[in-house]
Order: structure tokens, then sequence, then C-alpha cells
């Protein structure tokens, strides 16, 4: 009796450990089920033929570049080039390949956007005449520092990112060698992660345009890329806080919404380089130049392909809406608008009207302006500044585009009919008129025939209004204007120069 005792107790211990076994197997196949959904391999690269044409379709002005192209993604068809199998040292288009290897390892789930990484850096201090260096640690995240290699072209990230992804630069310079044979890039050579050059010029990283579009190419199927290098200005933050960097790729900053990548490159040996994508109508095209002789005739140039292939196409032209295209087109027809003079009905005929109309514009900012400068001297306030460049502060860097509603004057053609005193309060007299009625606007009103307005201009103050004006004193102008603080001058606004007296 004690035998079968020992034996169905051996036999529910038994039970007891596989339902223990199978409970724990289930546990952790439910914790790894959405790491296996989420990460998946990264997708066999699907070597399409890119079609090339032997005679561009279209001209555009050439400053010497050393190769390049133009290709319509949607065709899959080069459109425009030169000597794009030829290999050219191509300095910072080398963290094109940085990227693609850190948004595969991403996808892979071998590496992971909050991954914190440290860059160090050395920052010289002078004391007492003697130089003093300080190391500095910064800790960054993944996402932060593959913004810095991309925005800022920080060549120091490259490296930090290939200690992270690799365990030494060594290591990660073979897997994109190893990455670009496997893209079919035949004449593609990395040396280092970041483009800057070798000891020797022989060993500098190098590729040809065609290479580099396939790379594009690849870059493209992750959308993530792209919403990164369409950023004009970007605060990438860290552990010690947060700095502003503006986008070497000034194309994105210039044409906001249409061209939305990718990299730009420089070094002696390479020149100026640039690898740009655009999308205007939902038609997108890629554009690459190496060897440029300057940054302008770069940056000229690839605008010009895109823009030239776009009007080919009549999708339009960057930077043009398609009001302002077809006038572009119409003055590229010689068709005069005062042609249409004609057609108006008996009696009527167009003279040309002065106005202030309010328009965006873009102002670079140059050494040593501040958001409070700026507003003056378009008549605007700082926190209208910042709310048009969805600011947070306000810290601004030379170069940095700025968008400004300012008032412009304007000449228009309109019916003589429209010509009536006191139609608009922004009206200014015509310009036929006498000097002095470029600045004062007399009313209409029978009972004060006498009295004189002044449109205020942007920059205008009550001392400089006065100055204009003999006998006019700044108390007068208060006092028929009823003014209690200089600051409600606005751009645009009747100021009464004359009491009728």
């Amino acid at each position: 009796m004690n035998i079968i005792e020992l034996i169905l107790s051996l036999h529910a211990v038994k039970i007891k450990t596989k339902i223990i076994q199978y409970c724990f197997s289930s546990f952790v196949i439910g914790l790894t089920l959405p790491l296996v959904v989420h990460c998946q391999p990264v997708p066999e690269s699907s070597a399409m033929k890119i079609q090339v044409n032997k005679v561009n379709l279209f001209d555009v002005y050439d400053p010497g570049i050393r190769t390049g192209l133009l290709y319509d993604l949607e065709t899959n068809e080069v459109v425009w080039g030169k000597d794009i199998n030829y290999a050219y040292p191509i300095a910072s288009l080398t963290k094109m390949m940085v990227a693609l290897l850190v948004l595969e390892d991403v996808q892979n789930c071998s590496a992971d956007w909050n991954d914190r990484l440290e860059m160090r850096t050395t920052r010289v201090n002078y004391v007492k005449r003697k130089k003093v260096y300080r190391t500095i640690t910064s800790s960054y995240s993944l996402d932060a520092m593959l913004h810095l290699a991309m925005i800022a072209s920080h060549n120091e990230a490259c490296n930090v990112i290939a200690f992270h992804l690799a365990g030494s630069v060594e290591a990660f310079v073979e897997r994109m060698n190893e990455r670009a044979e496997s893209l079919e890039m035949t004449n593609t050579f990395f040396s280092n992660p970041n483009g800057l050059p070798a000891v020797q010029a022989k060993y500098d990283n190098s590729s040809s345009a065609h290479d580099i579009l396939i790379l594009t190419l690849e870059l493209l199927k992750y959308p993530e890329l792209l919403a990164i290098t369409k950023i004009g200005y970007d605060e990438i933050e860290s552990d010690r806080g947060s700095s502003l960097f503006r986008n070497h790729n000034r194309l994105v900053i210039d044409f906001e919404n249409e061209v939305d990548g990718l990299k730009t490159g420089f070094t002696r040996n390479a020149r100026y380089c640039l690898a740009a994508t655009a999308n205007k109508n939902d038609r997108r095209l890629i554009a690459i130049a190496i060897g440029a002789p300057t940054r302008v005739a770069r940056n000229d140039f690839v605008a010009g392909l895109f823009s030239s292939y776009y009007d080919y196409l009549k999708i339009g032209r960057l930077g043009l809406s398609d009001s302002e295209y077809l006038a572009y087109l119409d003055r590229k027809s010689g068709i005069n608008s005062k042609d249409s003079v004609s057609n108006l009905p008996a009696g009527l005929k167009t003279v040309m009207k002065t106005v202030w109309s309010r328009e965006r514009i873009h102002h670079t900012v140059r050494a040593g302006e501040t958001l409070s400068s700026i507003g003056n001297k378009f008549g605007c306030s700082v926190t209208s500044l910042k709310k048009w460049n969805r600011l947070r502060n306000s810290t601004i860097i030379k170069g940095q585009k700025l968008v400004v509603y300012t008032l412009v004057k304007k000449q228009i053609e309109v019916e003589e009919e429209m010509l009536q005193p006191g139609d608009s309060d922004e009206d200014l007299p015509d310009s036929t008129a006498a000097e002095s009625s470029n600045k004062i606007w007399q009313s209409s009103n029978e009972q004060s025939q006498n009295e004189l307005y002044y449109v205020v201009k942007p920059g205008d103050t009550l001392w400089s209004i006065s100055k204009q004006f003999d006998g006019i004193s700044i108390q007068d102008l208060r006092n028929w204007n009823e003014l209690q603080k200089t600051s409600v001058l606005k751009p645009g606004m009747k100021l009464k120069i004359s009491n009728g007296s």
C-alpha cells in the first residue's frame, strides 16, 4: 500500500511539473509576442534596374559639377545626368549610409531610439593667458544623435553611433562597405563613418552619382528619415540642455514643404556635394550633385534641376504657387497683361494705383540682430514673430530665415472709376500727384476740407514724422490724434497733421 501511494505521489508531481512548465512557456510567449510583431527583419533590397536616358530631356546650366543626375521616381528613369558612373570623393554624403544602418538596426530591434549615447567634447578656456582644456560629457538619445548627424552634420556624432552599433569604428566601417556591396553600389568605398579626409587622398570616401541614387532610394523606404531631414531649424536636446541647429541643406529652408531632404557634404577634395529630394504635386524627384565649385553654385544647380523638370512636366516651379506659375508662363510666352485693356467696355480705362498690402516675406537674420530689433524694423512685436515662426524662446542664429508679415507698397492696375477718395483706409494717392502727396492724404469730407493726413510707414516715429513738416511738434501730433503713447503707431494708420485751421 505504501508503494502504491508512493507511485501515485510521484505521478502527481510529474503532472504538476508539466503544468508549471506549460504555464511558464505560455507566459514567456506572451511577453515575447509583442516584440516579435514589432521587430521584423529588414527586408531584402530588391535590385530595381534604373533606366537612364541617353539624351537629357531638358537643358540646365551646369556650373562645373563633376558628376550629377536628376531621377524621376514615378517613371524610374534618370532624366538628366553627367558622368553618373564615375566615382569621386563624397565628403559628408557618407552619413547617409550611417543613417541607413541606424534605421535598419532600429527596425530589427538591434537598437532603440531611446538608447543613451555619450559624446565627449573638449573645450579650451584661457586662464591668465594659459590654455585650460576641459572635457565635457553629454548624453544624447540615439534619435537625437541621428538628428545631429543629418541636420548639423556632426562628425563626432557618427563616431559615437559607430561605437554604439558595432563596438568600434573599424567594425562599423566594415558594415558600411558590406551594405554598399549588398546594394550593388559597385563604385563606392568607405574608410570612415563621417566623411572627413583620410590620411591619404586615395583613401577618401568615394562614390558615384548612380550609387548615391541607389542609397537614396533605399533611405526613402523609411519615412522617419524624411521627417528629420526636412527640418530647417532643429532644437536638439541632451542631458545638459538643448541647442538650436540650422540644416546645412539650404533648399529645405528656401523651399519649405517642397524640398524635404537629404544631405550635404564638403571637403577640399570633394568640393560641394548635395543629395536632395523634392515632392511637388505628388511627383517625387531626386537630384544629386557632386563636386560643385561653390555652395551657392551647388544649391542653384540642384534647385534649377528641380524647377526645370517640373516646368518640363507643366507641374510648376519650386517656390511658386499655381497662380504665380501661371503668371510666370505668361511672362515666359511674352503675353502682356496690358493687351487685355482693349476688352474693357467703352468709356473705361485702366490706371496704375499705389496701395499698401500685407504680405509674407522672409528675413535672413544678420549678426547681432535680435527679435526685438527685427520687430522694430518691420513694425511688429516679438510675440508676433514667435507666433509666425513657432519659436519656443527668443533665441535666433545668424543666417536663420524668419517669416515676417509686413506692409508692402504695390502698384496695381484698376479701372478709373474705382479711384474714389476714401474707398479704403489704406489707399495712397496716385503717383502722378505732387511730390508731397506720397506722404499726405487729404480728406474728402466737406466739413474738413483743410485737414491733412499722414499714412504711417514701418519704422516711423512721432519725432521722424514731425521733422518732415515745418511748424509741427510731437505734442501737436499727440493732441490732434489723441495719442497717449507712441507705441500705438502702426504701419498703415492715418495721423492728422493739420487741424483744419
